[in-house]
């Protein structure tokens, strides 16, 4: 995730995922579309019972912030909007959210991962887009890694 804006709201990207980690909502926004019509990548992939892992990229480094498991998969389902939190009207339940109060920064983990060998520089490519496919692996070790 990333800092994002509409006509009416800037937000930075830690206050998104702040507020869509709170235990009420337990929803996570999914835009299904591109601009141009296409589905995103992943998104009918998603089933009830996957593992996700929370990733921010930006000014305010490269970070993993969290876990959760998904409630609901593809389709979407509708959850509740937030205009000011710039929330789609469709997206996944989740359960067992747990935000880390210690995020783990991606150059920790360098060398330990399947996507960001020792001395890449171009990890983070691996990571863009709205949902990224990574190995059981590869969440073990981010989520090993918090302290």
């Amino acid at each position: 995730m990333n800092d994002d804006s509409n006509e009416k709201y800037a937000l930075e990207g830690i206050d998104i995922y702040r507020h869509r980690m709170k235990p009420q909502d337990e929803a996570w926004g999914i835009k299904e579309n591109t601009k141009n019509g296409r589905k995103r990548a992943n998104v009918v992939h998603l089933k009830s019972g996957d593992k996700v892992v929370f990733y921010l990229c930006g000014q305010d480094g490269h970070i993993f912030l969290g876990t959760a498991k998904l409630k609901t998969g593809f389709p979407l389902v509708e959850i509740a909007v937030h205009e000011e939190y710039l929330d789609w009207s469709q997206g996944v339940k989740l359960t067992d959210i747990d935000p880390w109060a210690n995020p783990v920064q991606i150059k920790s983990l360098e060398g330990r991962l399947s996507f960001f060998a020792k001395g890449e520089q171009n990890w983070g490519s691996h990571l863009q887009g709205a949902i990224t496919k990574i190995s059981e692996s590869d969440y073990r070790t981010i989520n090993d890694a918090v302290s």
